[in-house]
């Protein structure tokens, strides 16, 4: 899932859409907001991820050269893969939470935003 920090004087929004193209290589159409996962660290700070709904026009995907993909590789891969919703294992998925909803859903959101707290978690994957 791509994923990554609000830059100066963007929106949520405009993140979410740019960080797709980073990351995946292709342009998306942004849908509604499906969940706001609020995970505190370790060391107190809080971090907030807001995951919308999304569509593109093709599967396949490109990773592209984002910052992150710098990252020393025990922060993650950037490797495209695609897994059936059993296949999911919070723990390695960043936020856990997000895959634990997605498990529990089977994929299928309710109407309205879903807001989970998580926490205390280890230090963050890099945004």
């Amino acid at each position: 899932m791509p994923g990554g920090g609000v830059e100066e004087g963007e929106t949520v929004v405009q993140a979410a859409v740019r960080e797709a193209a980073e990351e995946l290589g292709v342009p998306i159409r942004l849908g509604p907001l499906r969940a706001i996962i609020h995970c505190r660290l370790a060391d107190g700070s809080m971090q907030r991820h807001w995951s919308f709904e999304a569509d593109a026009d093709t599967d396949d995907i490109v990773i592209a050269a984002g910052p992150e993909a710098a990252g020393p590789p025990e922060r993650g891969t950037y490797r495209a893969i695609w897994l059936d919703l059993d296949q999911l294992e919070p723990a390695r998925i960043w936020p856990p939470a997000l895959a634990s909803l997605l498990a529990a859903n089977k994929g299928n959101w309710p109407d309205a935003v879903t807001e989970v707290c998580q926490e205390p978690l280890g230090e963050p994957w890099p945004s």
